[in-house]
């Protein structure tokens, strides 16, 4: 699940913002993997250890994108 594109979700920190990876396609698909695991953290059943690593890396990233929203900022505070 955690995969996008021909990058595996641990090269998240190779990036600082949306604009750095490559491929529109890419960066659609990690804003929607944030979102799935956004409602998970949030309404679901909680994130396992690695989850909320990888959550927080896509945090940073819109973040550094000036993407603020709800969600962004929920995961700041909370994870």
């Amino acid at each position: 699940m955690y995969s996008f594109g021909d990058y595996k979700i641990t090269d998240l920190a190779e990036y600082n913002e949306l604009s750095d990876m490559p491929y529109l396609e890419s960066q659609a698909q990690m804003v929607g993997d944030f979102a799935l695991l956004y409602y998970k953290a949030r309404y679901g059943s909680g994130l396992s250890n690695a989850e909320q690593k990888v959550i927080r890396e896509m945090s940073r990233i819109l973040q550094n994108s000036g993407i603020l929203s709800e969600a962004v900022t929920w995961v700041s505070e909370n994870l």
